[in-house]
């Protein structure tokens, strides 16, 4: 029997581990020489370990990241050193040991809640990113070793953060020191997204998001990982890796405040709903503009609609906005479809940083919900002072 992946009480279907471990070995690196880190919830016996971490050697073989680079280090090696390299996440425990969250009586998903042996083959292979139990964020700084790395189940984390003390600020002294990941709750059995911003902004590293949903958070991260060539990393802005810089993501007092216009001029060659030839309504468009940032950085306008106009719609339309934390915001534009019942309809849209941003005339390239471009562009202007 082999091990099998399978993401519970959602609406999925289970694969096996050696096909899910074929086809990230197949495309890994295709974009991008920088590690990739592969999260294993790990459910699995004793025997089906071994199976498990024999199957990574065999197929993944010298990209597997299977010992540490120096004997001795303080700190994890940059993204430069591990190229080419896929980096195991999981748990290592001794033989026997008991799994529990210490604070949270719910059900985490990677935490084991009944005794297990785990087999010494898999352990090993555990080398950068050995997730731990956090006890107390300052026990975890004081006490826990560089590559120890948290997960916080959704529900856990924005409790912490909705905190009104300072205590939420800690959050972004961990993810200086540590490898942080938030995952969605178990409520989301439709594989609904979280909104990755939220955490970005307090410096967590790793956001799960389910690929399968082609929603706003999935853009979201298309755009904010956009920046710096598309390369997969982008290093954190100072304010969120300095302790000489102080940083609040609920205030507005940045030193940084940009004024942002964006003239939305016109679009161009807008699809059909559906990009369907047999669909006769010619689309009345118009266009959200979304930011999203820290708390004071979320907007939303919107252009008036144009009837009857997929080909050429104009909207000279001026969107004027301060913008206080510009290294952590997204500019979103959503173009949609609104028909005679007044339903509305996705056509296209596009995500981009906000230092991505280029001055002047510029046309935006759209995309579809999977991220694909379409023909479809917007006409724009924009000025930042």
């Amino acid at each position: 029997m082999e091990p099998i992946v399978y993401h519970g009480k959602t609406l999925t279907k289970p694969i096996t581990f050696r096909d899910a471990i074929s086809a990230i070995e197949t495309v890994a690196f295709t974009a991008s020489p920088y590690p990739v880190f592969l999260n294993i919830e790990n459910h699995c016996s004793y025997e089906q370990q071994e199976t498990m971490a024999r199957h990574l050697r065999e197929i993944l073989k010298d990209c597997l990241l299977s010992k540490v680079l120096a004997d001795e280090f303080e700190v994890l090696p940059s993204p430069e050193e591990l190229k080419y390299k896929i980096i195991i996440r999981s748990r290592r425990f001794s033989k026997g040991q008991v799994v529990t969250d210490p604070e949270d009586g719910e059900r985490n998903d990677e935490m084991e809640s009944n005794s297990k042996d785990y087999h010494p083959d898999f352990s090993k292979l555990i080398i950068y990113s050995e997730i731990v139990s956090l006890k107390s964020i300052e026990h975890t700084i004081s006490t826990q070793k560089c590559f120890h790395s948290i997960s916080f189940k959704e529900s856990k984390i924005n409790h912490l953060i909705d905190v009104d003390t300072p205590e939420h600020l800690d959050l972004i002294k961990l993810s200086k020191r540590h490898l942080v990941r938030v995952y969605p709750g178990t409520k989301r059995q439709n594989s609904s997204n979280i909104n990755p911003i939220n955490y970005w902004s307090y410096g967590v590293q790793m956001v799960a998001l389910n690929y399968q949903a082609n929603d706003r958070p999935m853009w979201l991260q298309d755009g904010f990982f956009s920046d710096n060539g598309g390369c997969g990393y982008l290093l954190k802005p100072s304010f969120l890796l300095s302790d000489a810089v102080f940083f609040n993501p609920k205030e507005k007092l940045h030193d940084n405040m940009k004024y942002l216009q964006i003239h939305i001029i016109s679009a161009q060659h807008l699809p059909k709903e559906n990009d369907s030839i047999e669909h006769h309504d010619i689309v009345d468009p118009y266009v959200e503009v979304f930011t999203y940032g820290i708390q004071c950085d979320n907007t939303k306008h919107r252009t008036p609609s144009v009837r009857n106009n997929g080909l050429n719609p104009i909207w000279d339309y001026r969107i004027n906005l301060d913008i206080y934390c510009p290294e952590l915001c997204l500019i979103m534009f959503e173009v949609r479809d609104k028909d005679r019942l007044n339903r509305s309809t996705f056509l296209g849209q596009a995500c981009i940083p906000f230092n991505a941003l280029q001055r002047g005339y510029r046309h935006i390239k759209l995309k579809a919900k999977n991220g694909n471009f379409i023909h479809g562009t917007l006409f724009v202007h924009i000025q930042i002072d």
